[in-house]
């Protein structure tokens, strides 16, 4: 279980969909087989909306096992990539999917906080995924609304779905990457982001206190100044990357990631 997000944040799931979910959680919980959660903030909800669960409890951190997809990255292969979805400038990246408890409502505040300060004018903000969300057609609408304002129009690139290899190119060239989500699991992006070594602009919410490294900068997630602030300060530092550092510290990581499934499994 990545996370109980229908918990934390109720308000953003139909009452059908949260009673069903409760239905299965509760069937879940109920049983005593091992229950496999992705970090130890899911750990805490369960203990918290579950106290007297059955199921003993495992917390196993994945792993972004991606060195193939980054030795298979050229010069070339990100060149394409740049001239296919048109970044010409410096950007910062977004690579979540538009639900809304991904948050990206921050983020497009601080875009239009800082464009109407006439900072960060070199700089593109790019999104990936579809700009929909089913259950809050509202938020999308808003979020429009933001992005299509006279200064943030031009600012921002909305790629929509891109290929796992060019979501990887996107990320490597990248000045740094912001990730603003109100809940996660063990974030895929975040996984993904340490083995390139990239700085990451991180929500402050316990799940990414536990899975964030030394590159990892957290904000309030409900304060855009805040980040607006914070984006502008990390554009203006030189960082050092280095993918096989971050390939080293993977691999340190899934010795524990292998530990963790024997605990399970034997």
């Amino acid at each position: 279980i990545p996370d109980f997000q229908h918990r934390t944040l109720p308000e953003f799931f139909r009452p059908e969909e949260l009673a069903a979910k409760q239905q299965t959680d509760l069937a879940m919980v109920m049983r005593t087989n091992p229950m496999v959660l992705s970090s130890n903030d899911a750990k805490h909800d369960l203990e918290t909306f579950y106290p007297g669960h059955k199921c003993p409890v495992e917390v196993v951190h994945f792993v972004s096992y991606i060195e193939p997809e980054i030795r298979a990255i050229t010069p070339e292969t990100e060149q394409a990539a740049a001239e296919k979805f048109g970044l010409k400038k410096n950007y910062i990246y977004l690579p979540n999917q538009f639900w809304q408890h991904k948050n990206h409502i921050v983020a497009v505040k601080a875009i239009e906080i800082i464009r109407s300060r006439g900072l960060l004018s070199d700089y593109d903000f790019v999104f990936t995924g579809n700009l929909e969300d089913y259950r809050n057609p509202a938020y999308i609408d808003k979020l429009k609304d933001i992005m299509e304002a006279p200064g943030v129009r031009d600012a921002v690139k909305l790629l929509g779905f891109v290929e796992r290899t060019e979501q990887l190119c996107i990320m490597k060239r990248a000045k740094f990457l912001v990730q603003p989500s109100l809940c996660e699991g063990w974030g895929t992006v975040l996984e993904d982001a340490k083995v390139l070594d990239k700085t990451v602009l991180l929500s402050d919410i316990p799940v990414h206190r536990e899975q964030k490294n030394e590159k990892c900068l957290l904000f309030d997630p409900h304060n855009p100044e805040e980040l607006a602030e914070l984006m502008v300060q990390t554009a203006s530092l030189d960082f050092s990357e280095s993918a096989e550092h971050g390939i080293m510290r993977m691999y340190e990581e899934a010795k524990e990631y292998a530990k963790a499934l024997e605990r399970v499994f034997l």
